[in-house]
């Protein structure tokens, strides 16, 4: 395994590229056999608009809320990006990898790495917010973000990567107690390059997402105490200032929700919208298809 810290630096200083998403698209297989990270990203489709949506939300209004709960998420590589204007993105170009800050499928800014041989690194590090943000594992592989004061401003959905032909593969975080950074790693063991991967918040301004896998899907539409613990778990990450857990406490329609998905092998999204102390101004469950990196 080819270990590296790596480091992104502008004449300015680090790019602050603020990241989201997961797609909620397919991730296509056979990606451009290219070096050119763009354009590798641009096959598979990962890049959207900033009035995108998560699909099938059936969203009525688009809250704006404090900029806190849209934490940057920078790379830090050893080089300079170069600003696309065609695509509004931020892309570093390296001999074994490279990466693309811009929006993502569904709305939010996102960032992906792009692995081009065996020779790259297995580790990627990302600065997650601000200096005063903590970040701290939660079950799921997800990652929680607190402000200074302790509130949860955002949260990292469970990472995925998958190769170029479509193939998932074994990823995971690793954060550094009492810190801002946080540390990607995959294993391309055995992958058909280039590797996509990506690691994506689940809240944007003014609302927040959490996508349930196959396997949790599954336990949320069979409904019970499981069923129940399953869905807490995952609305808690979405906390205040954005959401809160009040997505748990309407629990038997998600659970019905959850159950028409999983009778297809797809998976459940919830998206919600509200506003620093007010409640949960709105939330809409949504079925993530089958074949989108968070439905494994």
């Amino acid at each position: 395994m080819n270990h590296s810290r790596i480091r992104q630096m502008t004449a300015g200083g680090a790019i602050a590229a603020a990241v989201l998403a997961g797609s909620l698209v397919a991730a296509p297989a056979n990606a451009a056999a290219s070096d050119d990270p763009l354009a590798v990203i641009q096959q598979q489709g990962l890049l959207g608009t900033s009035d995108s949506a998560p699909t099938g939300a059936a969203v009525q209004s688009r809250v704006q809320v404090d900029s806190a709960s849209h934490v940057a998420v920078t790379p830090v590589v050893p080089g300079a990006a170069t600003a696309d204007a065609a695509t509004g993105s931020d892309v570093y170009r390296g001999a074994d990898f490279g990466t693309v800050t811009g929006t993502g499928t569904n709305g939010t800014n996102a960032s992906f790495i792009v692995i081009n041989n065996s020779s790259a690194p297995t580790d990627y590090e990302f600065e997650i917010g601000s200096e005063t943000d903590t970040l701290t594992l939660v079950d799921g592989g997800k990652v929680q973000v607190k402000n200074a004061s302790g509130d949860v401003v955002n949260y990292l959905e469970t990472p995925w990567a998958h190769d170029a032909d479509g193939k998932q593969l074994p990823t995971s975080y690793t954060v550094v107690p009492g810190s801002n950074i946080v540390t990607q790693h995959v294993d391309t063991t055995g992958a058909a390059f280039p590797v996509t991967a990506d690691p994506s918040t689940g809240c944007g301004v003014g609302w927040c997402s959490v996508y349930f896998n196959r396997a949790e899907t599954k336990v949320i539409a069979a409904g019970g105490p499981a069923g129940t613990a399953a869905l807490t778990a995952g609305c808690a990450l979405i906390g205040t200032p954005v959401v809160g857990g009040v997505c748990a406490l309407v629990s038997g329609a998600i659970t019905a929700f959850a159950q028409g998905a999983n009778a297809n092998d797809n998976c459940l999204g919830i998206v919600g919208y509200g506003v620093p102390g007010t409640p949960l101004s709105g939330w809409n469950p949504f079925v993530l298809d089958k074949s989108a990196s968070q439905c494994n």
